[in-house]
């Protein structure tokens, strides 16, 4: 079976950010433009998307879910006198990572629904030159740390 996709992946595209969440990225190359990718075509990972509402995130748990369903058909167990396999733990693990992958799509939802938004309640001030701090940045980011004096402290 050809798991079919564009290649090299568009990591601006649904199937692209979803190709690298769950690490589908190596393939052989097909027709100029396309590629066999290891474990998903490019359109069972757009019915993933789908499937998850357009959560690239869901769309990761429905993917972890057909792992582990594969993962199941082919486990073994089996036991020698020291020696032990048990491939059945792997279909757990990737139940794990979607569940994981759903509750973290479900946290998105509610903070998008919420209206959720970064306040900062305290500014970040620059010095303003002449040893005093200076205007305040309305940044998402930290400004850069400066030791601001204060006039009058020692000597100005």
């Amino acid at each position: 079976m050809t798991n079919r996709g564009i290649a090299p992946l568009d990591p601006n595209s649904d199937v692209g950010q979803l190709r690298l969440i769950i690490g589908d990225t190596e393939y052989v190359e097909l027709d100029p433009g396309y590629g066999d990718y290891n474990n998903f075509s490019d359109a069972e990972l757009q019915g993933f998307v789908v499937a998850g509402g357009g959560s690239i995130t869901r769309a990761s748990g429905y993917a972890y879910l057909r792992f582990a369903a594969l993962a199941a058909a082919n486990a073994i167990s089996w036991r020698s006198d020291d020696l032990a396999v048990d491939s059945k733990l792997v279909a757990s693990e990737y139940r794990l990572l979607a569940r994981i992958a759903f509750e973290q799509a479900d946290n998105e939802d509610d903070l998008s629904a919420s209206g959720f938004a970064l306040d900062f309640p305290y500014s970040f001030c620059t010095c303003g030159g002449a040893g005093t701090c200076g205007c305040c940045l309305a940044e998402l980011a930290p400004a850069p740390v400066q030791w601001c004096r204060t006039p009058g402290y020692g000597g100005w």
